[in-house]
Order: C-alpha cells, then structure tokens, then sequence
C-alpha cells in the first residue's frame, strides 16, 4: 500500500477523520453487470475455500465500514458490492430494501 501525505495545515479531528475515511483502501469488487455478478458468485480455483459477501446499497461510493471490513478480512472473505442504479442485478436478487 503507497503512503498518502497529508496536506492540510489543520490537524483538527473532523479534517484527519475525512481525509482517513477518504484514502482507506477498498478491496472490494463493484459488480455492475449480470456477467460480473455470475463470475464473482461462481467458484474459482483460487477461492474456492473463500466464502463471498455481497452488499446492496443505494450508495453510490462503498461504506467506511464495508472498505474497513474488506480490508481487515482480505485474505478470508471476498466482498462485492452492488448499487441500487444497477437494476439487472438486484432484480435477479430480488433485492427490494437497502440499506
């Protein structure tokens, strides 16, 4: 992972905390075709072992949170995420709530 510098002269917590929640990695995989979600769902050689999380939001950028959990969780689950805009997918999920 590169080093991002800081750049703000102010070091107050509002400005830290946005400029955190903004780099924080995302290992997260952004599914917006029918075809990504059937590769992503489908079982690979390389994850077969490894269980499959996906998020359907009416966010357009991935949750702090869910960035967060991709990435503690990296090498033990794979995270996908899904927008609400992305109607062929949630359809076929019959999604009807987001969170």
């Amino acid at each position: 992972m590169e080093n991002i510098p800081y750049q703000d002269q102010e070091f107050a917590y509002s400005s830290l905390f946005k400029f955190i929640i903004n780099n924080f990695p995302d290992y997260s995989h952004h599914l917006t075709t029918t075809k990504q979600a059937d590769d992503f769902i489908s079982v690979n050689g390389d994850d077969v072992d490894i269980n499959k999380v996906i998020l359907y939001s009416n966010k357009q950028k991935v949750p702090a949170m869910y960035r967060a959990l991709s990435a503690v969780y990296k090498d033990k689950l794979i995270f996908g995420f899904v927008t609400s805009e992305d109607t062929q997918i949630v359809e076929r999920a019959e999604v009807t709530n987001f969170p």
